[in-house]
């Protein structure tokens, strides 16, 4: 009997009316949108009310209306359904913003996915197409395609595009050139004639641009870009340097500051710059949109000195003992906090190859904040940007770990900022800021009886400090190290089109709350007791 069940079953699912095996352990459908929403950023402002008919006090109801207001949905949603290999397979392609998939509901999407080949897909002798539900591991593999196959088609673009005036005049991007003059930066025709920038109506581009693997040609008007970062000045006792090397270039920090000698160094090779933009000045709507980084990093960060020396040098508060370790730090915790430095390393103007018309700003900044020592190499793959969609925007991060070393006794943060903008004449269009670096944390905890210390120091002071500590021989002493990512992405913070549409935002990706991955905690030696 179960033969012949299953003999039916498969020619029925020929006729494609019911699928060919049993049923498998697949996701339902609340578990998959959910999956696709945090996997592809999708996001939602609770301040829109309900778009989608679901209870508010549902766990989901926040995943389904991003899904419905990205167009992502499938159908009628039912949460507790399998998903099936057709739901899969358009939900990806508009999630991925493949090309043509602009809404789950329309026969485009399917096409998308078969195209990038994310799901499997068969049709009955009839042409009808099968749907089958889909297991978990198919789906993982399908989530995974669908995510390569979104920055495969990110990177996959031209250099050019047109622009329409508000009197209908149609121009290609590449056939027009900005000319500085009197009246400041123009846009003009191969003729001569200057187009004013207020008349444009409709702009389609799209680009990419490695501004560092030719940098005697590349900069806006063939203006090279190694003098630019080709520099050297010194802000106070620290020196600062950049230069272009290999593709990208080198960014380093080195000097004394409140008593502890810093050393920091970024080197970025294999730099890419990815950016779109469709949409109606005019009328502000931006129908697609994306700029995005891709590059390789090297962060490297060395601190030698130790703070305790200001805490040696601070009187004791009035009325206790010269020698109490515990209240000299705990009153005087600001003396052994590092001091935050924002540094604008080099700012440059950059024009997409064969489009002058558009023109990208990058500008690099280091911000560091320290405490102590630390030495600390991490190299990964970044690629972090973000996209818009119809005037809703979402972020593009991902991040792969090479390798890393440590050796430690301190706490630092040191993040490098880049921050990039698409501009047509003296329109910013999209700006996003992007920054990355890591930090580590250390927290020494002391217990005495019954009493509990817990502090945020460098735990060198307790082996460096030139004065005793009372009643040592009855403390315990542990240190905990954490080493953390940082990841900030912004996006709208200088556009001129961006501010009006309130899509402009911050994501902290990535921070010591989320993102830490070594987290150990050893025991220390007492220092001397009194």
């Amino acid at each position: 009997m179960k033969i012949i069940a299953m003999l039916l079953a498969f020619i029925m699912s020929l006729f494609g009316f019911t699928p060919a095996f049993a049923p498998v352990d697949a996701y339902s459908q609340a578990e998959w949108y959910a999956l696709v929403a945090d996997e592809f950023d999708l996001t939602y402002d609770l301040d829109d009310g309900s778009n989608y008919d679901i209870a508010e006090d549902d766990e989901y109801f926040e995943v389904i209306q991003a899904c419905y207001d990205w167009k992502v949905l499938v159908d009628e949603y039912d949460a507790d359904a399998d998903v099936t290999n057709v739901l899969v397979a358009k939900s990806l392609a508009v999630a991925a913003s493949l090309d043509g998939a602009k809404d789950a509901n329309d026969d485009a999407a399917l096409d998308a996915a078969v195209a990038a080949d994310i799901v499997d897909i068969t049709e009955s002798i009839f042409g009808k197409i099968i749907k089958v539900a889909i297991s978990k591991a198919d789906a993982d593999a399908a989530l995974k395609l669908a995510v390569d196959a979104r920055y495969d088609n990110y990177r996959d673009l031209e250099n050019g595009g047109d622009i329409t005036t508000d009197n209908g005049e149609e121009y290609n991007l590449n056939s027009l050139a900005l000319v500085e003059n009197a009246a400041g930066l123009t846009l003009q025709t191969a003729d001569g004639d200057v187009i004013d920038e207020e008349e444009i109506a409709y702009l389609n581009y799209e680009g990419s641009v490695n501004p560092f693997e030719q940098p005697e040609t590349a900069g806006i008007n063939q203006q090279s870009i190694l003098e630019k970062i080709d520099v050297s000045f010194s802000i106070g006792d620290l020196d600062v340097s950049a230069a272009v090397k290999d593709g990208g270039f080198d960014v380093s920090l080195g000097g004394p500051i409140n008593g502890v000698y810093v050393k920091k160094a970024y080197e970025v090779r294999n730099f890419d710059l990815h950016t779109k933009f469709e949409g109606r000045l005019d009328e502000t709507q931006v129908t697609k949109s994306l700029i995005f980084l891709d590059y390789d990093l090297k962060d490297s960060t060395e601190i030698t000195g130790s703070y305790d020396w200001s805490l040696d040098e601070i009187e004791t508060p009035e009325g206790t003992n010269d020698v109490d370790f515990f209240t000299r730090v705990t009153e005087n915790m600001e003396f052994v906090k590092g001091a935050d430095s924002e540094i604008e390393v080099f700012s440059i103007d950059v024009a997409i190859p064969n489009c002058p018309a558009i023109t990208v700003g990058i500008t690099a900044k280091l911000v560091i904040s320290f405490d102590g020592r630390v030495e600390l190499i991490v190299t990964s793959r970044e690629t972090k940007g973000v996209e818009i969609v119809d005037n809703k925007v979402r972020l593009i991060s991902e991040s792969e770990a090479l390798g890393s070393e440590l050796e430690m006794e301190a706490r630092i943060e040191a993040v490098l900022g880049l921050y990039v903008d698409i501009s047509i004449v003296n329109i910013v269009l999209v700006d996003a800021g992007i920054e990355v670096g890591l930090g580590v944390h250390v927290t020494v905890y002391m217990t005495g009886g019954a009493d509990n210390y817990h502090l945020d120091i460098p735990y060198d002071f307790l082996f460096d400090m030139n004065f005793t500590v009372p009643n040592a021989e009855k403390m315990t002493f542990k240190a905990n190290v954490k080493v953390y990512g940082i990841v900030t992405i912004s996006v709208g913070e200088n556009s001129d089109i961006l501010e009006p549409l309130g899509l402009c935002e911050t994501w902290s990706i990535c921070n010591e709350g989320n993102a830490t991955f070594i987290n150990e905690t050893f025991e220390l030696k007492a220092p001397d007791a009194a």
